[in-house]
């Protein structure tokens, strides 16, 4: 992953775009709704703002109640394609967790978006 790797000591990357609420367990109107649209406009900021790299929590349920965070949110193998092909330098991670996918796909999908992003992926495994 060149860009993660740049000039900067120091990385600062955004966690949980892909996800209501994100790091936020808020149920405030002003929450994020992890709408495509607002994803992108802040993947985009992100990257011309020289943020190395976004990484995104899988889940599969939202944890309920008034706010139902994370509730709503967007695989991170086929996000993370995505966003690769409307930014330019940050590092765009997926997460896996090895319950649930078997290692030869794991493999075969994060190269895949390696290449496309021509070697901007990074792979988050989560073992819980």
């Amino acid at each position: 992953m060149a860009s993660y790797f740049g000039e900067n000591r120091f990385k600062f990357g955004v966690f949980g775009l892909n996800c209501a609420g994100g790091m936020t367990l808020s149920s405030v109107a002003e929450r994020w709704r992890a709408e495509w649209d607002d994803i992108v406009a802040v993947a985009k900021i992100a990257d011309q703002a020289g943020i190395e790299f976004l990484l995104p929590i899988a889940k599969w349920k939202g944890l309920g109640g008034d706010a139902d965070m994370w509730g709503r949110s967007f695989e991170t193998f086929t996000q993370a394609a995505a966003l690769g092909a409307i930014t330019q330098r940050i590092g765009l991670f997926v997460t896996a967790h090895v319950s649930l996918l078997t290692p030869a796909f794991a493999a075969k999908a994060i190269t895949t978006i390696d290449h496309v992003t021509h070697g901007r992926a990074g792979l988050n495994i989560v073992c819980g």
